[in-house]
């Protein structure tokens, strides 16, 4: 019986075009790759696995600019749930560059000896890999599973230095309060089916009004995710498990929480919005607008009274993120759509820029100075003129001068 129903049914493969997901390929084989050179490699030749992860970086950019040049604009997959556009492949770029230059931060940094273990750069690359799928997804159970693809490692990466008391705890409040975050989201999208009846964002998009008998239940859907993600870009109130994260974690692995890992969050949030919340800007904009004045307020003010220069940059972090999501509280209302997204982008590829940028000249200075208080910094001009002048253009770029 079963076997003549499923003989009726008119099965059809999907159209792959895979062109289109090189990167996403490349990242998977490097993946692999990395894993067996490490069974295979000796303890002293560990430094390989390192080079590797760098090419496979650069190898996963190579497909993402050939499509940039091609004379298709926009390439769609599986009835519109995995997209590659402009927007896609500029953040698909951004998130290769930011861990290739991660990789070279964790070469660079070898205070604890570690680095060169081969489930380090494993898990970057897996993480990486969550963060390319995410700017093309579009479609509630692929942005979660990219999600959760990106954040597992993360967690894991937080709390690489094993004996170190503070590393441990930034792994565990990271881990808590992330899976506390995908809870809500997830309840979030499964109201967003329920109502909807599609997984598809267009779909979600057309339907979602916020009006008619299960309006309220829509508004508390569209809430609940944007909550979930307030937590991943660690906006005010959301934000308490960043300082003991970013303090606690390795220099490099904050520096890619700060920038790749936030700003995948932002692509989520950004897509949903603009695909799957189009008509319910009255529940989304007053929301975004409170979290962003808060967000900039709390984390400049915050910022002032830390001593530790990790923690004073990542409370700068979060005030940042008040600063990207600032647009978004106006990207509702007619006309200003483009122009808030262009402006998302622009913050986003510049802040990664000056604040990996940051942390470079923190690594190199803590290595000087054997300590991460900002007095440590005080007088780096005179005995490294040219890390003072990097700190400063940095600085600055991230005061918004």
């Amino acid at each position: 019986m079963l076997s003549s129903i499923l003989a009726q049914i008119p099965w059809q493969s999907p159209t792959v075009d895979y062109h289109a997901i090189a990167p996403e390929i490349v990242l998977s084989g490097g993946i692999c790759l990395v894993i067996l050179v490490d069974l295979f490699t000796s303890e002293t030749k560990k430094w390989i696995t390192a080079t590797l992860t760098g090419f496979v970086m650069l190898a996963a950019l190579v497909p993402v600019l050939t499509l940039a040049v091609s004379d298709v604009n926009v390439r769609s997959m599986f009835d519109g749930r995995y997209v590659i556009d402009e927007y896609a492949l500029t953040l698909k770029a951004l998130f290769l560059i930011v861990g290739y230059v991660v990789v070279l931060l964790s070469q660079n940094h070898v205070e604890e000896g570690d680095y060169y273990q081969g489930e380090y750069f494993t898990l970057l690359l897996t993480s990486v890999t969550g963060m390319v799928m995410m700017a093309s997804s579009r479609d509630l159970v692929s942005i979660f599973v990219a999600l959760e693809m990106l954040s597992i490692p993360a967690y894991m990466l937080a709390a690489w230095r094993k004996r170190d008391r503070k590393s441990n705890e930034a792994g565990v409040k990271y881990y808590l309060l992330g899976v506390f975050a995908s809870a809500i989201m997830l309840y979030g999208m499964s109201l967003l089916y329920g109502v909807t009846g599609s997984t598809l964002l267009s779909e979600i998009g057309r339907q979602l009004t916020v009006e008619g008998q299960f309006g309220g239940v829509q508004a508390l859907a569209i809430t609940f995710v944007i909550v979930g993600f307030a937590f991943k870009v660690s906006a005010v109130p959301f934000h308490t498990w960043a300082p003991d994260t970013y303090e606690g974690a390795p220099i490099p692995v904050t520096a890619f929480l700060s920038v790749a890992s936030k700003a995948a969050g932002f692509v989520a949030l950004v897509t949903l919005i603009y695909v799957g919340f189009p008509q319910a800007k009255d529940v989304w904009q007053p929301f975004i607008w409170v979290l962003s004045a808060l967000t900039m307020t709390v984390g400049n003010v915050v910022a002032l009274r830390q001593t530790n220069v990790v923690r004073m940059i990542a409370y700068s972090s979060i005030s940042q993120g008040g600063f990207v999501l600032m647009p978004l509280a106006v990207a509702g209302m007619a006309g200003v759509g483009d122009s808030a997204l262009r402006a998302v982008v622009v913050y986003l590829l510049i802040y990664a820029a000056t604040n990996l940028g940051m942390f470079a000249v923190i690594i190199a200075v803590s290595r000087k100075t054997r300590s991460g208080s900002v007095s440590s910094f005080g007088g780096l001009f005179s005995y490294a003129p040219g890390l003072g002048a990097l700190a400063t253009i940095f600085l600055a770029s991230l005061a918004g001068i």
